[in-house]
Parts: structure tokens; sequence; C-alpha cells
């Protein structure tokens, strides 16, 4: 092992990267790229970040509305109210999403899928919280949904009364395919920096160090 070192130590490569020239070069590309690539990832996480949070609160603000069209027209105990159906109809097209209707005793009152209808969520945590007050939303990247849960209230002498739950699935297809736009445009970008750093690096070595050049000759 220490033969084996000693002959590294004697190969034309050891020599070079002692070099301070290669130093100087390495040191130039390393101060290039590490931002280029703490950015790529900052910016990207936060494009999407925000893109989710804002599909997020329009979504939400929708089902508010309709949340309260629900009490309007009784729709927990007759669900055949066709100006209602047409807005979750509509709600579930427009984010290729899915629209659960939930009543206070856990029965899927509406599901726009029309595959739960009459069935009884048992296990869902999020729901069982949301009938103690408050709404939630969660982004399941995993696939490709946003989850909103929003309480379904009816206020009776200015108080309020949780009395069902809407579960919204909203589809991020068209938010991630800009995500992936985004990044190959932002790979190009970072391949064309790093040539342009590379450059660099090897002009600037060369430039810097020929002052010392000359001391040394």
């Amino acid at each position: 092992m220490v033969r084996l070192w000693e002959k590294l130590k004697r190969g034309k490569f050891y020599r070079s990267f002692r070099s301070l020239r290669i130093r100087v070069f390495c040191l130039i590309i390393l101060t290039g790229i590490i931002p280029c690539i703490v950015l790529h990832f900052g910016i990207l996480e936060r494009y999407l970040n925000n893109a989710v949070a804002v599909r997020t609160s329009e979504v939400q603000t929708q089902v508010r509305i309709i949340a309260d069209h629900l009490i309007t027209y009784n729709y927990l105990l007759d669900s055949s109210s066709d100006i209602v159906n047409a807005e979750l109809s509509q709600l579930s097209n427009l984010y290729d999403g899915r629209v659960l209707i939930i009543d206070s005793n856990m029965k899927i009152i509406k599901d726009t899928y029309a595959v739960s209808e009459g069935k009884t969520i048992i296990s869902e945590e999020d729901i069982i919280k949301c009938f103690k007050g408050g709404g939630a939303s969660n982004h399941l990247r995993e696939t490709r949904y946003i989850e909103i849960i929003v309480p379904i209230e009816e206020k009776i002498d200015d108080k309020a009364r949780i009395v069902g739950v809407m579960l919204t699935s909203v589809s991020t297809d068209s938010i991630l395919s800009s995500y992936e736009y985004i990044k190959n445009r932002a790979l190009l970008l970072e391949i064309l920096a790093m040539v342009v750093i590379f450059g660099i690096a090897f002009f600037m070595s060369r430039k810097m160090l020929k002052p010392f050049e000359k001391i040394t000759d």
C-alpha cells in the first residue's frame, strides 16, 4: 500500500494536481458550479411549492362557495339538486379530480366518480379532524394529487355547526408538466453556463499565474 502511494506521488497526475494552476482552475470551477446547483434545486422547488399553494388556494375558494350552496339547497338530505350536481361535476372536470360529500355519519352521499356513494368512511384521520373544526390540505406528490378537505358548516343563531365534509382531490399533472419543462430549460442553461465557466476558469488560471511564472523564471 505504501509503495502504491509512493508511485502515485511520483506519477504525472499527482504532480499535475499539485500544480498551482490546476488548483486555481479547480477553485474557479467549484466557485461557479456550486451556486448553479444550489439555484437549480432552490428555484425549481420554490416554483413547485408556489404553484401547488396557488392551486390549493384557488380550489379552496371554489370549494367553500359550493359548500355554502350545499347548505342552501339542503343537499345533505336531498342530493338531487341539479344546480349543485352541475357545480360538483364542473369542479371535478375542471381540475381533473374527484369530489366526495360526506355527512356527519361519515357516509358518502355524493361521489363524482359514482363509485363510493352509500359507503362509510372509517379510517380517514383528516376527515375526522375536520369534523372537530378546521380544514386541511395535503400535497400527495407520489400520486400527483392535492387533497383538500373543507367542512360544511350550518349556521344557527350565529353559531356554526359542522354537518358534513367536502373532500376534493385535484390533479397536479398540469403543474408537473410545467415543472418538467422549466427543469429541462434550466438544464440546458446550466450546461451552457458550465461551458462558459470552464472557459473562464482556463483563461483566469493562466492569466492570474503569469506574474508568478515570471518571478519563477
